[in-house]
């Protein structure tokens, strides 16, 4: 049969015809929501609300004793904020359980479950959980009580989130519960969302608890993102309510996880990585005390947060560099716009070398004008603010282990150190300084912190600077591959004019008092004889005395600087520091260690300084 073809009646509705439906549609819904609220229910429901905004909780053990008061309760924790801020507790819960023998009925146990997925870590953050966990006692209550309902056989379907609850008591209730259902998906190769089908969370997979199920899965696949990539997962991780979710019991987040897989995945991360890293947790070289610092680095450990340090070091030389150049440019200095290649040269072929350890930017306004403009972004990275005639300059501190150098952009001296500037003017924790702290204040410390150890200031002379840096060193027994630090055309003709510069061998320190002869002792021979000749209350490892004095002879030397200068291992002498040495001397903020007066007593008392030390 052949049909004639379907005309497409169109039908225009006035909207006053549609007011009926809309009444329709509203009153549906209103008897969807009062199902199961009656009288006896809607009573129940308005004497807690006037406890909850009275405050008269006195009257609660015995309302609670009515089963629809506790189903009305625990319905209003879900729909009104304001009566589960006022009237949820670890120990109403307790109340809750002992008025409502043998156990919970299934609406008010369906209800807590709905909400403990829904609020999860949220809910230790209520006023009301300050008398303990609220989160571990609602653990504990649901699996309390989902074990009784099973033991009554009422008849549950095999997806029942209450049977869930049973069979995965021991895991999917706790605070690792979301890391272990990723594991359960990545290593099935499932879906997210099919994990949440199979454990029967779909009703719930819109709380807090599947949130960092998703910021788990997220990490896990933070484990194969590419090294220069700028990954949807950052953005994802940088919403704080990811990044703060719980990760394990011991209190680290999942932005603390994120940090250390790209921090642990490359010996060097990408520009890329370190501006997710600066963005999520700020800049790690700041003082220990800074909140930042605090919350998101210091968890991650010493080792990672040094190596992140040596990362960002490169940027900062990045900007430094930068500044000069801009400078030179927007000046038309043309001596220095010569003289910028044979700078970068040097610098860039002390990082090649691997010498530098870690840096120190210092930006004057103006200079820190020129590079926000440079960058066209935000200034990630801390450094020091220069104040007075520095306004114009930008200077860099390298740590390059045998020594240590202070170089600005123009018109300021390419200084040498042949040991840490003090902490003082290049730590951390400084935040201004002026042209007197850098050419006076710091290079007068230094001479009387290190009399016997010399230091230069060296002007760039375009012709002759490069010498002058080399043949100081030389002549204070470091070698440089001299090549590595200078352009091919400068380099040809600094040998035919200078030649190669000779190494002196370090002379040998005399020493003369008892400290200094115990520090330099053989430690299996003249050093034990020492120890046993001298008290040394409170500190019973030789090691431990040995690393102390070094100490005292040394302030303000890294662990590493102990390990080489004493020829043992680093991993010995950071035990030795942390643990045994706990008390008697102290780390600085730029992971530098120094005795403390307890210590300085003890080495007092033993009679191995002198009384003019």
């Amino acid at each position: 049969m052949i049909l004639p073809s379907l005309e497409v009646v169109n039908i225009t509705w006035k909207a006053l015809s549609l007011e009926p439906w809309d009444e329709i549609t509203s009153s549906a819904k209103k008897v969807e929501n009062d199902a199961g609220r009656g009288e006896v229910y809607q009573k129940a429901e308005g004497e807690i609300k006037e406890v909850a905004n009275n405050k008269r909780f006195e009257v609660l053990p015995s309302l609670l004793m009515k089963r629809v008061a506790v189903r009305a309760l625990t319905q209003l924790w879900l729909d009104d904020p304001e009566v589960l801020k006022k009237l949820i507790s670890p120990r109403l819960l307790e109340v809750i359980v002992e008025a409502q023998q043998p156990r919970l009925g299934r609406v008010p146990l369906l209800n807590i479950l709905q909400l403990y997925f829904q609020e999860f870590d949220n809910l230790d953050r209520l006023p009301s959980s300050s008398d303990g966990s609220l989160r571990e006692s609602i653990e504990k209550t649901l699996i309390d009580q989902a074990s009784k309902i099973k033991v009554v056989e009422e008849e549950l379907a095999i997806d029942d989130l209450i049977e869930v609850v049973n069979r995965q008591s021991d895991w999917i209730l706790t605070v690792d519960g979301p890391s272990q259902l990723v594991k359960y998906a990545v290593n099935n190769s499932i879906s997210l969302q099919e994990t949440f089908s199979k454990f029967g969370l779909l009703g719930v997979d819109g709380g807090r608890y599947s949130d960092i199920c998703r910021a788990h899965y997220y990490l896990e696949k933070l484990k194969y993102v590419k090294e220069n990539e700028w990954s949807p997962i950052f953005d994802e991780l940088l919403h704080q309510d990811v990044s703060r979710a719980p990760y394990r019991s011991e209190g680290k987040r999942i932005g603390h996880a994120a940090l250390e897989i790209l921090i642990d995945r490359v010996a060097e991360a990408s520009e890329t990585w370190q501006d997710f890293m600066l963005s999520l947790a700020g800049d790690p070289r700041v003082s220990s005390k800074v909140k930042s610092y605090r919350e998101w680095w210091a968890p991650l450990g010493e080792m990672r947060v040094e190596k992140v340090r040596g990362w960002l070091s490169k940027q900062d030389l990045r900007l430094f560099l930068q500044a000069l150049e801009q400078y030179g440019e927007t000046t038309n200095n043309a001596e220095l716009v010569r003289m910028f290649p044979a700078r970068r040269t040097f610098l860039e072929g002390l990082f090649r070398l691997k010498m530098i350890k870690s840096t120190r930017l210092m930006l004057g306004s103006k200079a820190e004008h020129s590079v926000k403009r440079i960058l066209k972004d935000e200034l990630k990275v801390n450094y020091i603010k220069l104040n007075g005639q520095l306004s114009d300059k930008a200077i860099i501190y390298l740590d390059c282990g045998d020594f240590h150098l202070i170089e600005g952009s123009h018109s300021f001296k390419l200084w040498i150190y042949l040991a840490p500037p003090s902490h003082r003017y290049v730590g951390y924790e400084v935040s201004v300084l002026s042209h007197s702290d850098l050419t006076i204040l710091l290079p007068k410390g230094y001479r009387e912190e290190y009399p016997g150890l010399n230091h230069a200031a060296i002007v760039h002379a375009p012709s002759t600077w490069q010498n002058k840096v080399f043949e100081f060193l030389a002549n204070n027994g470091i070698e440089l591959d001299i090549e590595a630090l200078l352009r091919k055309e400068d380099y040809k003709r600094y040998i035919s004019r200078f030649g190669m510069p000779v190494v002196k061998p370090i002379p040998p320190v005399i020493m003369s008092s008892p400290a200094e002869k115990l520090i330099t002792a053989d430690k299996n021979k003249g050093f034990d004889e020492l120890v046993k000749r001298n008290h040394f209350e409170g500190v019973s490892s030789p090691l431990a005395i040995q690393i102390l004095l070094y100490l005292y002879m040394y302030p303000g030397s890294k662990a590493r600087d102990a390990s080489k200068h004493l020829g043992l291992p680093l991993t010995d002498i950071n035990h030795t520091l942390h643990w045994d040495l706990q008390g008697y001397c102290q780390q600085t903020s730029d992971f530098k260690w120094i005795v403390t007066e307890d210590g300085e007593s003890i080495l007092r008392n033993s009679g191995v300084l002198d009384d003019e030390e």
